[in-house]
């Protein structure tokens, strides 16, 4: 009965270290003159002093041959050939009267030690945590409070019929129009070109403007002011764009202008002639190629193309 409890008590401890480091090279190297049988009964030694703990096997001679027997399966004869040798080449006996194993006691250390460090190291990291969420947690509640004045110091303020007014200053050179920008240039009635074109001249001009005239406090509001000339320059006729795909349909449109008297302005365009199209060109005063010329105004003639009844395409 006590050698069944000494066996169930080996077999329990077997069970607390799931693992053990095995360098084959050494093993390999110190049991080359072993026989198999003697291999196998020194790798379950080794093992039973790593689950002791401390390196050790009992040095209790029956108890030691009780266990083996259960673990390995041998007879009493095995026993008394193979363990001795094996105790007197790989363990130590010691005052306690167990035998030890070397290795086994270094490489115990080594995962005690690093164990220990382990532990150590997730307790500071977990008690650094911890102050770090501590000061986040009172940085909220200082952020939280500073916020809540802010807001009362800047609801104070905004009520006050004496606020501050927004800093001047010059635009960007890399300015580009909003959204905002695109969705009242639109509703002002511009088309995407314009709008494109617009926006242009608007950075162009302002950037640059060296003197205090190119300071604004609110470019929003220029830009709704550029906007709202353009289209007023755009109703009265003062410019033409010409979105067309063909010359001829260009050349209607100035035609029709001409005729009502309205005044082209910007630079005179040259469309050079290529050999069996309609062309468009606008000519000096009194250059006229053909007595039904039709005059612009003193900017310039406009030489009639074939009408569209005629066949002709662009």
């Amino acid at each position: 009965m006590q050698m069944e409890l000494l066996f169930e008590d080996a077999i329990m401890s077997m069970r607390d270290r799931h693992w053990m480091p095995f360098y084959v090279d050494d093993f390999r190297m110190s049991t080359l003159d072993l026989q198999p049988d003697e291999i196998g009964l020194y790798l379950i030694m080794l093992m039973l002093a790593w689950q002791s703990g401390d390196g050790s096997i009992t040095g209790d001679m029956r108890e030691l041959k009780t266990v083996l027997q259960r673990l390995a399966n041998f007879h009493g004869l095995t026993f008394n050939r193979i363990v001795p040798k094996l105790l007197d080449r790989y363990f130590k006996r010691r005052e306690d009267g167990k035998f030890y194993q070397e290795r086994v006691e270094k490489e115990l250390r080594k995962v005690e030690e690093l164990s220990e460090k382990r532990s150590r190291i997730a307790k500071e990291r977990w008690s650094r945590d911890k102050e770090i969420k501590d000061l986040a947690d009172t940085n909220g509640m200082l952020t939280q409070h500073n916020t809540t004045q802010h807001s009362s110091k800047k609801d104070i303020e905004g009520a006050s019929p004496c606020s501050a007014p927004t800093k001047a200053t010059r635009l960007s050179e890399h300015w580009q129009p909003s959204p905002d920008h695109l969705h009242f240039a639109e509703n002002e009635g511009l088309s995407a070109s314009e709008i494109e074109r617009e926006a242009a001249k608007f950075r162009d001009y302002w950037v640059g403007r060296a003197d205090a005239g190119g300071v604004k406090r609110d470019w929003s509001a220029t830009w709704r002011n550029w906007v709202r000339k353009a289209k007023e320059g755009k109703s009265n006729g003062r410019w033409v764009q010409d979105d067309s795909k063909s010359a001829s349909a260009a050349a209607g449109r100035l035609a029709e202008l001409a005729e009502r008297g309205v005044q082209i302005w910007g630079p005179r365009p040259s469309l050079l002639p290529a050999e069996g199209t309609n062309v468009v060109r606008l000519l000096p005063e009194g250059r006229g190629e053909r007595p039904g010329d039709l005059r612009g105004g003193d900017s310039g003639s406009v030489r009639g193309l074939p009408d569209a009844s005629s066949g002709s395409s662009s």
